[in-house]
């Protein structure tokens, strides 16, 4: 398409456009070879026939294989009339992407309002006749939906000794999930399904243990307002401080669960980003733990967070050398598992400073501007 701007078209200089210095008046073997690519490339993502699109473009533009395309089509035999079909791949298109239905119309060649009137009723089949089949209660026997109550689940509200047809059905049910059940379907249809956890039972343990355990750190600094005195507490990096090294086990033991651990990676990072150094200090106190901790003479270790190359004393060995913690977030003063803020100072205490580098999550994109 030939384009001309206001300034030429306003004062009739098209004159000028035949000297510029970009003007092109001859086609190349280079331009020709572009030309071909381009329209192989249109052929390529051919959304009109999605069987026809490369399989990795297929994937990327739809979120599902070709061949788990072709199994809904032939489980729901409603959708491979060629209009629905086509309002199908365009629903998968939206679904997998989030582009405005203009955006898609143009992708497929297609007006609008015809395209959101193919999706709507492929929404409406998938409805009524996929969904049923892979969510709700209906879609599977009781007995399946109680085999596969996990083990955590199973000690905390239900009765793992009573015989399997005896037991009780437990389910997480979080209603925002109605608005989504097209996908919902297609996760339990296509997506791995959940397997336990390796450490499972060392997690149910620690929550035996801890449940009922008050947080004994959070009444001593509360009692001493030790989190308002400055002057009990020196920089970390000129104390030569005992702290274990922790393996990824033994954090997800402390936080139950690996979510902490993947916000400790951002905290840190982004301190790191900003600072270069990750500020820790000790207290010089210690005698309102004593007797507190059993025999043991822990250190209290606040975070601010400094240099990574802090003295490295490996005489303490995994979980058990951590005997409490405490934070001032809302969910600081739990005993059984602990928040973010606690895990990132254990992460990069106890794990990342034992490592040969530490790396902010997504460094790729700090020099990306949007």
């Amino acid at each position: 398409n030939a384009r001309s701007c206001t300034f030429h078209l306003g004062a009739n200089l098209f004159h000028e456009l035949y000297a510029a210095e970009n003007a092109l008046s001859t086609f190349s073997a280079a331009h020709i070879e572009e030309i071909v690519f381009l329209l192989a490339e249109e052929t390529q993502l051919d959304f009109q026939n999605p069987e026809n699109i490369d399989e990795h473009l297929f994937k990327y533009w739809f979120g599902r294989t070709k061949a788990e395309f072709n199994e809904v089509l032939v489980e729901v035999p409603q959708l491979n009339d060629a209009k629905m079909k086509n309002g199908f791949s365009a629903l998968l298109c939206k679904m997998r992407t989030g582009d405005s239905d203009e955006r898609i119309s143009t992708l497929f060649k297609i007006p609008r309002r015809t395209l959101e009137d193919h999706m709507n009723k492929a929404r409406g089949i998938l409805c009524q006749y996929y969904v049923p089949r892979h969510l709700g209660w209906a879609h599977k026997p009781r007995q399946e939906f109680v085999a596969r109550n996990t083990a955590l689940a199973e000690h905390l509200f239900g009765n793992p000794e009573t015989p399997s047809e005896e037991r009780r059905l437990i389910a997480i049910a979080d209603g925002t999930y109605l608005n989504f059940r097209i996908a919902a379907a297609f996760l339990n249809h296509f997506a791995v399904q959940f397997r336990e956890r390796a450490n499972v039972r060392e997690i149910i343990e620690i929550i035996d243990a801890k449940i009922f355990e008050d947080n004994e750190l959070c009444e001593v600094v509360q009692q001493h307002n030790l989190n308002m005195r400055s002057t009990l507490f020196q920089s970390i990096s000129h104390t030569n401080i005992e702290f274990p090294e922790l393996t990824i086990n033994d954090l997800e033991l402390i936080a139950l669960g690996t979510y902490q651990i993947r916000q400790a990676k951002s905290y840190v990072g982004e301190h790191l980003r900003v600072h270069g150094m990750y500020t820790l200090e000790v207290c010089q106190d210690n005698a309102p733990l004593q007797g507190i901790f059993n025999d043991s003479q822990p250190s209290i270790i606040r975070g601010r967070i400094k240099s990574r190359h802090i003295g490295i004393n490996r005489r303490l060995e995994g979980r058990s050398a951590i005997v409490g913690y405490y934070c001032h977030c809302p969910v600081g003063t739990r005993t059984v598992g602990c928040c973010s803020h606690v895990m990132s100072i254990l992460w990069y205490m106890g794990y990342a400073r034992h490592q040969e580098s530490i790396s902010a999550p997504a460094t790729f994109l700090d020099n990306l501007l949007v």
